[in-house]
């Protein structure tokens, strides 16, 4: 599975400013393939999965010895901060936060190859979306795309969100879920 190089200058980022004392650490101890995508990725292009996302997000856990999923979760919520500034956050402020989650879902096929989010429900203050189709599923990618959509809700004015993740494909189950409400 092949993801956009946009999800690479957030990863480095994140670990630059949350864990800066770590980062040396972290670098090191990635795969010299996976390093070179960190290091020399480009925005524009695609990346295997393993080396743009897992093992980075993997062995920045093991570095840091924080549990993975709120790392994931984290860094998901970083690159959504990261993602939506300038214009792109003036866009999102405008659109309520279901007209933002239902934008991701059609959005989502930019960024992953192979696979599928879409909004199930969305209301005045809630919305689930389905992971329907992930041709890799793991579960720290799963918890970024959580995270993710949390903060973009967050950006777009809602508050006092509160996130449930249901389902997940790297779980076995038939579908990823996400449940996020606000008000």
């Amino acid at each position: 599975m092949l993801v956009k190089g946009a999800v690479i200058k957030p990863m480095v980022r994140f670990v630059r400013e949350r864990y800066g004392a770590y980062y040396q650490a972290w670098r090191k101890k990635l795969n010299a393939e996976t390093r070179t995508v960190m290091e020399h990725g480009i925005v524009s292009s695609w990346y295997p999965i393993e080396r743009a996302m897992i093992e980075p997000t993997g062995v920045l856990c093991e570095v840091v010895k924080e549990p993975a999923d709120d790392v994931a979760w984290a860094l998901g919520r970083f690159s959504a901060d990261f993602a939506l500034r300038g214009l792109f956050r003036i866009f999102v402020r405008l659109g309520s936060p279901a007209f933002i989650a239902n934008r991701a879902s059609h959005v989502f096929s930019t960024y992953y190859d192979n696979a599928v989010l879409r909004v199930h429900a969305s209301g005045r203050r809630h919305a689930t979306l389905y992971l329907l189709e992930f041709a890799e599923p793991h579960r720290l990618v799963e918890r970024r795309i959580g995270g993710y959509m949390e903060r973009a809700v967050e950006i777009s004015g809602a508050r006092d969100v509160k996130s449930t993740v249901v389902s997940s494909l790297s779980d076995g189950d038939e579908r990823g879920e996400f449940h996020f409400t606000w008000r």
